[in-house]
């Protein structure tokens, strides 16, 4: 912002450019301050010229015309006296170094201010216009339906024919009839055989009162309304009926002419002329609803498409160079290596799994508020999963000394059915921050069922996950699943995350039909309970009984201890980090493999020679993991075996990647980063037939 500093005080501080003769120019020139004395200020203030010192016509409201500031070295008037944009201040004592700093602070501050008063000055103009064109409507309505109520008593024949042309007219072409065609619609209904006018015309009313033709049919022309002129009822002007309409708050005029000098409209036709406008303007204010609706939803599509597009490649491009980064370093962890070295390792792979739940709990969040995230429904075994991710926590509880355990009712059902990985997502994160916040004692998960009565053959599975840590605040409690918040969000902060894991696990919760509450003391530990609606396969499924047991780690044997008979192996596979992975992979685990950088290359590999298996990128250039699968099963060259098994290993790990590639006719999936030991166990349930 740029400001001009004039003055007429020879001794002014240096900021000032002494001008002995202000001239109205000058002030005009924008923003300014004017450093002058009290008796200056008063010949300004009288408007009449000021002498020398100030040119300008004698009584000309300078202050109108002007916006700036006034500074002066003791009293002077008040604000309202000097004029609705010029301001005045008095400064007494200031050193002249800070008063270049208070005068651009003070003109800061009168720009914001003019430019927010101006704001509520328009919106409360436009609010009062809305309130009135819309109370002028509703009496206009009610009168009208009052003057209906009481010609329909008459039973004229002429109003039952036209009310039922009308209800006719508004079920049929009015209500499928695009907004722009009204005018001539209209005209065209009232021009009919039945009606016998002779002419219509419709008007609308701009700024100013000026009135313009929409349209005008029939062999009269219509005169124009006078301007600023509307008219409230129906009234007849020689041989025209004048209706008043309003179409998205603007009045409008529908003229109406029988064509006959001395014609009177009858009571019945300026009652019939009422419901026709209320009618029409009604049906017009929702069609335009429905326009500016269709256009909404249109565009919340396409964003929605957007989103979801971009989540997918992001996720995607996240994943492959993170699949890079945590394979070699499961490789260097195989490797000779000193304790030091060792350290290192486990803390760069567990930094990277960390990163993978962070990306995972933004990708979820955001795939939950664009509304793309589906819950999936399939028969597991509640007692598998949780042994399954709590065998996960065991290391990590087993280093800091703590007793994990579970304990499942013996009265749930061998099976349900429900999104098994939406609930292990959700016990991933509560059972991981129930560690990540505990420093001794235990953390806990009981099961138990509960019949829904009112819904034969659901029940409610309710889950408990309790801790002995640090606990939450009470004026925190409220607050941890709300998005990115956290119970402590200062930068000296022991625990670290996003703060988007309780709010994703919240709202999963919430799409499998089910709440979660919190109960925690300070130093005393948290409970975290929460249910979901599982049904249950059929009533003849026998119950399993569980007994109880703790369990301070999770027995189980490596995928690498059953290892298989030799294999033979391709690999499609464009990033080169990923691919050497793979191979060092295979390799490890005693398969021959071979390598490739796209589907095309596949499809020419394996008319040369045969393979055991193969695993497929989705992603590649030339021709993508999806095309190659397709003209594998197709074989039309009749060079390759099209029942080989094909293992999608990709970075597309999005909710309902894994079913659209095996309805492309994959055998199984594995989504990037790729675990040695889940590597394995796919390729050992593949070749035993077990596919996804």
């Amino acid at each position: 912002m740029n400001y001009t500093f004039l003055t007429t005080r020879k001794d002014a501080p240096g900021i000032f450019r002494y001008c002995d003769k202000i001239t109205l120019p000058d002030l005009r020139r924008g923003v300014f301050a004017l450093y002058t004395d009290r008796g200056y200020l008063a010949k300004l203030k009288k408007g009449t010229g000021g002498g020398s010192h100030f040119l300008a016509t004698p009584g000309e409201n300078i202050f109108e015309k002007i916006s700036g500031l006034i500074i002066t070295g003791g009293d002077s008037f008040s604000f309202r006296a000097l004029g609705p944009r010029l301001w005045h201040i008095s400064i007494t004592g200031c050193q002249f170094p800070y008063l270049e700093k208070l005068i651009e602070s003070y003109l800061t501050l009168i720009a914001a201010q003019r430019e927010e008063h101006n704001r509520l000055m328009s919106l409360s103009v436009e609010a009062e216009r809305t309130k009135i064109q819309y109370q002028r409507l509703a009496d206009f309505y009610d009168s009208s339906q009052k003057k209906i109520r009481g010609d329909l008593r008459e039973h004229s024949k002429w109003t039952s024919t036209a009310l039922t042309k009308l209800v006719q007219f508004a079920a049929t072409e009015l209500q499928y009839t695009d907004i722009d065609e009204f005018p001539g619609i209209i005209a065209n209904f009232l021009l009919d055989d039945f009606f016998g006018f002779a002419a219509v015309s419709l008007f609308q009313q701009h700024q100013g009162g000026e009135w313009t033709v929409l349209s005008r049919k029939g062999k009269e022309i219509l005169s124009l309304p006078g301007p600023g002129q509307v008219y409230g009822e129906p009234c007849q002007v020689g041989d025209l009926l004048y209706v008043l309409l309003f179409l998205s708050g603007c009045p409008h005029l529908l003229a109406v002419s029988s064509g006959r000098s001395k014609y009177r409209f009858s009571e019945y036709e300026i009652s019939f002329f009422r419901l026709f406008a209320s009618l029409v303007g009604s049906t017009y204010e929702v069609k335009t609803s429905e326009r500016k609706l269709f256009k909404a939803k249109e565009s919340a599509e396409v964003a929605s498409k957007a989103k979801s597009e971009f989540l997918a490649n992001m996720s995607h491009e996240i994943r492959t160079p993170l699949n890079g980064v945590l394979g070699m370093l499961q490789l260097l962890g195989e490797t000779p290596l000193n304790p030091e070295q060792k350290e290192y390792i486990e803390v760069a792979v567990t930094s990277g799994k960390n990163l993978l739940t962070i990306i995972n709990d933004i990708l979820d969040f955001s795939k939950i508020e664009a509304g793309v995230i589906e819950i999936g429904v399939e028969e597991f075994d509640i007692r598998d999963l949780l042994h399954s991710t709590l065998k996960i926590f065991d290391a990590q509880a087993a280093k800091k000394g703590l007793k994990l355990y579970y304990d499942i009712d013996p009265g749930i059902p061998a099976k349900v059915i429900s999104d098994s990985d939406r609930l292990r997502q959700i016990l991933f994160n509560l059972v991981g921050n129930a560690i990540k916040f505990t420093e001794h004692g235990q953390v806990s998960i009981g099961v138990r069922a509960v019949p829904l009565e009112d819904t034969p053959g659901h029940i409610k599975l309710n889950v408990t996950v309790t801790d002995t840590g640090i606990g939450i605040p009470p004026d925190r409690l409220q607050l941890i699943f709300e998005p990115f918040a956290q119970v402590d969000g200062s930068y000296s902060r022991k625990y670290q995350g996003t703060g988007l894991g309780l709010s994703v696990v919240k709202r999963l919760i919430q799409l499998m039909n089910g709440s979660i509450t919190v109960k925690s003391n300070q130093g005393q530990g948290t409970v975290f309970d929460f249910d979901i609606t599982a049904r249950l396969p059929g009533a003849a499924i026998p119950l399993v009984q569980a007994a109880k047991g703790e369990t301070g780690q999770v027995a189980g044997k490596s995928a690498f201890a059953n290892k298989k008979e030799n294999l033979k192996i391709l690999v499609a596979e464009d990033n080169p980090v990923n691919r050497k992975l793979i191979l060092r992979f295979l390799e490890k685990m005693g398969h021959t493999a071979a390598a490739v950088g796209n589907g095309a290359e596949v499809l020419d590999i394996l008319e040369k020679e045969t393979f055991d298996l193969i695993l497929m990128d989705i992603q590649m250039p030339d021709m993508d993991g999806i095309e190659s699968t397709r003209r594998i099963r197709e074989n039309k060259s009749k060079k390759n075996d099209p029942g080989i098994p094909i293992i999608a290993l990709t970075a597309h790990a999005m909710k309902g990647d894994k079913e659209k590639f095996v309805e492309e006719g994959m055998t199984d999936y594995l989504a990037k980063p790729i675990d040695r030991n889940e590597l394995a166990a796919v390729i050992a349930r593949v070749m035993k037939g077990d596919g996804a």
